[in-house]
């Protein structure tokens, strides 16, 4: 779609996130605004882990997706390798699924992969259709998704549902895969047959039978449903997927995120997890402070100054634990309790770089040390570059213990705003498109997605 019609639709089509997510990302998102005027991208985000008319129409309250050309049946999907050769183009005013994807020039715009077999993937690129009737702002863009289960031996094509670009990709069990559009609240549920259905919404109160089922999710049933508030007044909750009823469970309870008045973000532990509920409050006056849920009351412990912060995540059951730096420091802290709060270990880490939360999360590896993850590592702020660089720093974590860069690169990392900074399955740490099967000394980066 062309610049200016597609910022024009999402204007009135895309809503802002709770302030919850807005804290975290707001540095992202004032890049990725200016990055949607310079190159048309997906990002409005106001995130991921990110249309076109392939994507949706206006006035539609949710968009639908719709079948790749030719259609396929839901249960045999058009699995073609490469474009047909019949004829030059299906049609002189649009693009086919699988003419977007495998278009020379053709951007990548959304990836995801299935922890359980990394040949399950789903992808997103956008393409400007050249041969499309020219309008007074240039030529249309579209949208379209590549679905595999072998590694893209072969591929099925399907129209993008979503358009807003704030979109990011979460590996809830085997043969499955969940688009999550946290600031809108809607989800996509991607089975390894290649079909894609969008998600319904409710309250019910349905018990989890996997903990990879839950995930951080707007507290509302979508923009007109009865009972659901509109996204600018939902907080950030937990959600329950459930693949058997194409449904999703909305959880509210004490473990949900809060408005702008108290700054708490939502629990880091799943309420389904049977664990510790913990999680950090934002403060104006550049302090971390955690918060955490014991006999029905909330309670906080205020650990002292910090420029950048956040909980580091994949914590063992039992233990908070959070990462703080302040300016000008050449060492980043890490607090943990293991006893709900009562006592709190400081360990101090060198750092050679500046780990600012909005660009910057950190993680317990299986083994038990730390790996961190550094986003736009190469850019300033002000860059058009949309999320390119990254670094990965680990570091074991014993006193006077630094992190080591232990994996670069500049370009061909493109996340989605909202993209997890990590996963964990058994003993492997996954990054986006990155994965480390030795407690994250080494990284492998997944690069076919077509």
């Amino acid at each position: 779609m062309p610049e200016l019609e597609q910022l024009r639709r999402l204007s009135g089509e895309v809503h802002p996130p709770a302030f919850e997510s807005l804290v975290k990302v707001a540095g992202r998102r004032d890049r990725r605004a200016t990055v949607s005027v310079a190159l048309a991208s997906f990002a409005a985000v106001v995130a991921v882990v990110v249309g076109g008319l392939l994507a949706g129409h206006p006035g539609e309250d949710r968009p639908q997706p719709a079948p790749s050309v030719p259609t396929p049946s839901p249960t045999k999907p058009d699995k073609t390798g490469k474009p047909s050769e019949e004829a030059a183009h299906v049609s002189e005013t649009s693009m086919t699924p699988q003419e977007v994807v495998l278009a020379d020039d053709a951007t990548l715009v959304l990836t995801g992969v299935s922890a359980d077999d990394p040949d399950f993937r789903v992808s997103a690129w956008r393409a400007t259709c050249h041969w499309c009737p020219r309008s007074e702002v240039g030529r249309p863009s579209f949208t379209a998704l590549a679905i595999t289960s072998d590694g893209y031996a072969r591929t099925t094509y399907r129209r993008a549902p979503f358009e807003s670009g704030l979109e990011h990709v979460e590996s809830p069990g085997p043969g499955l895969l969940l688009i999550v559009d946290a600031a809108n609240g809607y989800e996509w549920l991607v089975r390894d047959d290649g079909t894609i259905t969008p998600l319904a919404r409710d309250f019910d109160d349905a018990p989890a039978a996997d903990p990879r089922l839950w995930f951080v999710c707007l507290a509302s049933t979508g923009h007109t449903s009865a009972g659901g508030a509109i996204p600018q007044d939902a907080p950030l909750t937990w959600c329950m997927l459930d693949p058997a009823a194409d449904a999703v469970h909305v959880r509210r309870g004490p473990w949900e995120g809060t408005g702008m008045a108290t700054g708490i973000h939502p629990s880091v532990v799943s309420p389904g997890s049977g664990d510790l509920l913990w999680g950090v409050q934002d403060q104006l006056d550049d302090r971390l402070v955690a918060w955490w849920l014991a006999d029905g009351t909330r309670h906080y412990q205020d650990l002292g100054p910090s420029t950048g912060n956040g909980a580091v995540l994949n914590s063992p059951p039992g233990t908070m634990a959070f990462w703080s730096w302040v300016k000008g420091a050449e060492a980043l802290s890490v607090f943990t309790s293991d006893d709900r709060g009562s006592t709190w270990q400081r360990t101090d880490l060198g750092v050679s770089f500046r780990p600012d939360d909005y660009y910057f999360a950190l993680a317990w590896t299986p083994a038990g040390d730390l790996v961190g993850r550094q986003d736009d590592a190469f850019f300033p702020p002000s860059s058009i570059h949309l999320s390119e660089g990254i670094r990965l720093w680990r570091a074991d974590l014993v006193e006077g213990g630094s992190f080591v860069l232990v994996h670069e690169a500049r370009t061909g990392n493109e996340i989605a705003i909202e993209d997890p900074a990590f996963a964990v399955l058994g003993d492997r740490i996954w990054a986006s498109r990155l994965w480390s099967d030795d407690d994250g000394r080494t990284w492998v980066e997944q690069t076919t997605w077509r």
